[in-house]
């Protein structure tokens, strides 16, 4: 009789822990040039060129977001050819949503702490 009387209450409060996640996050961003490049964890992607506005909104974004890039310093290797896709510019960029929940990241990616050259 108890476990009747319980499980409404267990199921709204599923219900309520499931509305307040997003349904999408970003989880990755990468910096080319002055193209900022944000992909989700739904495999949305969406881009914003930062020379133009360091900080605004995502346009056109399937998840409204509002970025602000700080900390932008370019890449200079980025623009030589054959070897410019593997060099990022570096910044610190935080991503907010509208309900008020934060990202932070940074480009390139930092290296794992575990990491260790050949020599």
């Amino acid at each position: 009789m108890r476990v009747l009387m319980i499980l409404p209450l267990a199921i709204g409060l599923a219900g309520c822990a499931e509305m307040s996640r997003a349904p999408a996050w970003p989880d990755h961003v990468t910096l080319h040039g002055t193209q900022m490049r944000v992909s989700f964890s739904d495999g949305t992607v969406c881009r914003a060129q930062i020379a133009d506005a360091p900080s605004g909104n995502l346009q056109g974004c399937r998840w409204p977001m509002h970025y602000d890039v700080s900390g932008y310093r370019p890449s200079y290797l980025a623009g030589v050819p054959g070897i410019g896709q593997w060099f990022q510019s570096y910044a610190k960029i935080e991503l907010s949503a509208p309900s008020g929940q934060s990202w932070r990241f940074e480009t390139p990616d930092p290296a794992p702490t575990n990491a260790r050259g050949d020599g």
